[in-house]
Order: C-alpha cells, then structure tokens, then sequence
C-alpha cells in the first residue's frame, strides 16, 4: 500500500504520515479499523441528530468507538452523534444486511425493533 504522491510538507492538519507516505486521516482511519483490527466483530445500534432529524445506524466493529469512526467516515457526521448500544450475538443476525452500514430513517428503525421484537 504506497501512493506516488507526497505532501510538501507537514504544515497540513488534514494528512498524517503512515509508512513514510502522506494520507488523508480519512485513509488512515479506515485502514487502522480495516487492516489492523483484531477480535470478535460486534453490532452497535448507534443514534444520531442529523439536521434536526433522527437517525439510527447499525454498525458492525470490534467496539464502540470503532462503529462510531466507521460511520463518521462513510455515513454520518459525527458531531450529531446521541448514543450507541453493542448488540447481542442473536439480535445482531436477525438484522437485515441492507440495513447494515447506512443511516435508517425513524421509521426504518421502528420497523425494526418491532421486527426484532417478535
């Protein structure tokens, strides 16, 4: 994993250096949970206020701060972020798959838990 192309120069809050290459912390933070992440995977039940709107993402990681970073890189803002719940083994596979990874609107979301609730 190399990139042909170097920052000119530290001075940049936004880059990090890794492997003696300059990458987006964005990078960076997605190899770290990727690549180097080690132990049993959870599901996190993790709730934010979006624009005055609710959201509920489910989100698969090793912990809790892991699901957060994940879906502040690929979903949500993390600023917005309420709270977060791991979930157990059983509830966690009776969660559908296009429901994994994105933000679920209330209603999604209410579906859900009456759907699990079953």
């Amino acid at each position: 994993m190399t990139t042909s192309l170097k920052a000119p120069d530290a001075a940049d809050a936004g880059q990090i250096e890794f492997e003696g290459r300059w990458r987006s912390n964005s990078v960076a933070a997605y190899i770290c949970l990727n690549v180097f992440s080690v132990g049993p995977m959870s599901v996190f039940w993790l709730s934010y206020r979006v624009n005055n709107r609710r959201c509920v993402v489910i989100q698969p990681a090793i912990s809790l701060v892991g699901a957060r970073m994940k879906s502040a890189l690929s979903v949500v803002d993390d600023h917005g972020f309420r709270d977060g719940h791991e979930l157990d083994e059983k509830t966690a596979k009776r969660i559908p798959k296009e429901m994994i990874g994105r933000c679920l609107t209330m209603a999604e979301a209410i579906g859900l838990l009456e759907r699990l609730a079953a």
